[in-house]
């Protein structure tokens, strides 16, 4: 049979693709089929011996020192009633770690095997001062910022707060005055007028009354009288028109109830000009 010139140039072409994919590595694909495929023919064998080699080169030895590894476990076994429920879970997972912690500390201090760090212990710092101080401004900063919104969203809430009080005061006011009124028309309620005049009539005169007592009390209080105040007060009057007060009229010059012939009569006086003896 005549062979076709066209497929074994394609077959030429794949094989060289196949070549450079390999040079490249880009064909993985390719050779792990090859590697899958010859797996397949090598046959499998079960070398117990080299294994049981192999785990003894690794395996620790039996007078393991503890200090090693410092691996403990906890006798104690964990117990839940549920264990889905994640808080409990995580709470005896915490109780055992701690437990474990406390017994190896204390097997360290009776093996006198230091483990806090010593006082004059310094390490140096994997980074700089300067981007130390860098890093501290800038959480300087956010610890500013976080601040100022805590005191915005603390002076919101007083003004919120100071607004419902004083809501509150307004409308329990207003429930007060309510109260009284309708107290008031319960107790006017069912009464005929005469009645309600005589009561309010009472009320005046109690108030009255009570303005009296106030006013005799203050006067036994010892209070002192100012005697040049009443006669002033007497002779000048409580205030009002005060000029030319003394002039005379007609009533004023023809009262004669203030004459006295001895004092304003003739030669009643005793060292005038021209005087006798």
């Amino acid at each position: 049979a005549a062979m076709d010139p066209d497929s074994d140039i394609e077959e030429s072409e794949i094989a060289l693709l196949k070549k450079l994919k390999r040079e490249q590595g880009l064909d993985a694909g390719g050779d792990d089929d090859d590697e899958a495929e010859e797996k397949q023919k090598k046959p499998l064998v079960l070398d117990v011996i080299g294994l049981e080699n192999k785990l003894n080169e690794i395996k620790l030895p039996e007078q393991f020192h503890w200090v090693e590894s410092l691996s403990l476990t906890s006798s104690t076994p964990l117990d839940l009633e549920d264990v889905h429920d994640d808080l409990k879970r995580e709470a005896e997972f915490y109780t055992r770690s701690l437990q474990a912690a406390n017994i190896a500390l204390k097997n360290l201090r009776q093996m006198n095997i230091p483990y806090e760090r010593p006082e004059d212990f310094y390490a140096e710092m994997v980074k700089t001062d300067a981007h130390m101080k860098k890093v501290k401004a800038k959480l300087m900063l956010e610890r500013k910022k976080m601040d100022a919104t805590a005191a915005r969203i603390k002076e919101k809430e007083s003004r919120k707060f100071a607004k419902q009080v004083h809501s509150e005061r307004v409308q329990a006011k207003a429930k007060r005055k309510k109260q009284e009124l309708e107290n008031i028309k319960n107790m006017t309620k069912g009464q005929p007028k005469e009645r309600m005049q005589i009561n309010w009539m009472d009320r005046e005169e109690d108030a009255k009354a009570a303005a009296a007592g106030a006013a005799a009390g203050r006067k036994k209080s010892g209070k002192r009288v100012n005697k040049k105040r009443e006669m002033a007060n007497k002779k000048y009057g409580h205030g009002g028109k005060k000029k030319r007060m003394k002039t005379n009229d007609a009533s004023s010059a023809a009262d004669m109830s203030d004459f006295n012939p001895r004092i304003h009569g003739k030669g009643g006086g005793g060292g005038g000009k021209g005087g006798g003896k």
